[in-house]
């Protein structure tokens, strides 16, 4: 199935997710603009601090999508040749794409695009 060709200006929208509180502190979302040592130095941080807290469920998750995918897993390679135990998902999300033609007109787009999960259990 081929997709028809859309002129205008293209406006990436994020996906749509539930906002939890516990999200802040426990996942880091992975862009294809994302420094990988930069990433690892800001996980590697984040996880001593939810190991040295008290909380039942030790997990801190890393969260990636389309081209970042490749990241996200060399990053939980990373994790577990430090001996964490790493465990990987894969999905897919439904993208909105928006389209703004010169004439102040809008045509929005879907799309599914593929997503990775992996979970640093400590």
């Amino acid at each position: 199935m081929k997709r028809e060709r859309i002129d205008g200006t293209l406006i990436k929208h994020p996906p749509m997710r539930k906002y939890k509180a516990t999200e802040e502190k426990n996942t880091f979302f992975v862009k294809s603009s994302t420094l990988y040592v930069s990433a690892i130095k800001q996980i590697s941080k984040k996880v001593e601090k939810l190991n040295a807290t008290q909380a039942k469920n030790k997990v801190f998750i890393v969260k990636g999508m389309g081209k970042s995918i490749p990241k996200v897993l060399s990053i939980g390679v990373y994790f577990q040749l430090k001996n964490y135990r790493v465990e990987v998902f894969t999905g897919s999300v439904k993208v909105l794409d928006e389209f703004e033609k010169e004439d102040d007109d809008s045509i929005l787009s879907k799309r599914t695009v593929s997503s990775v999960e992996v979970r640093i259990i400590l």
